[in-house]
């Protein structure tokens, strides 16, 4: 089952613009990625459960400006995971907003592995029958084939279709990603490229 999102409001507004998402499944491993609307010291914890978690300090990696502001992102890069293993994490920055997920690594063998291909979810109209359907599968991935936004990848508010507009599967479920023409811009090269190309 998956586990729903958790947002601790404590502190006003919500400081998620993305994620956590995510990103470069592996055996071994997987990268937990989010955007927060202003630096501040983030933490990582995951565990096979609540009771065996360690935890990470991330730090902000500024990414490209948007509206004159720089982009905040925090990318964990877990290692050294076991094989075919379900994960628990939360993300917790130092407002107090805090959101929890879990995640499973890959089998070591291919004909065990489960994904689901998405493309073209542009404004994601269909995200809740899509979520739906992706909780019943529960695969190991997704693989989005392109077309995450509607405009360009140089228009950043759009990609919100997605990050915000997707689901609780995103916080579950790694996605890996290929770029449609409307996805090309410095800012799916932020969110996705950067990480898949430094972790592939």
């Amino acid at each position: 089952p998956m586990q729903a999102l958790a947002v601790n409001e404590q502190n006003g507004p919500a400081s998620f613009l993305a994620g956590p998402y995510l990103l470069t499944p592996k055996t071994d491993g997987m990268v937990v990625a989010w955007e927060l609307d202003s630096p501040m010291k983030s933490t990582l914890s995951y565990g096979t459960s609540a009771d065996v978690m360690q935890t990470l300090d991330v730090a902000v990696e500024e990414g490209e400006a948007f509206q004159g502001k720089p982009m905040y992102m925090y990318r964990a890069r877990l290692t050294g995971l076991t094989p075919d293993t379900k994960y628990v994490y939360e993300v917790k920055a130092e407002n107090g907003q805090s959101v929890q997920g879990s995640f499973r690594t890959l089998p070591t063998d291919p004909e065990e592995i489960r994904f689901v291909v998405v493309s073209d979810s542009h404004r994601f109209e269909t995200a809740e029958q899509v979520s739906a359907a992706i909780t019943k599968f529960d695969p190991h991935f997704i693989l989005h084939t392109g077309d995450t936004v509607e405009g360009t990848g140089s228009q950043k508010d759009q990609f919100a279709y997605w990050f915000r507009n997707a689901g609780d599967f995103l916080h579950n479920v790694p996605v890996i990603y290929n770029s449609g023409n409307h996805d090309y811009g410095v800012y799916f090269d932020e969110y996705i490229s950067k990480t898949q190309k430094e972790q592939y």
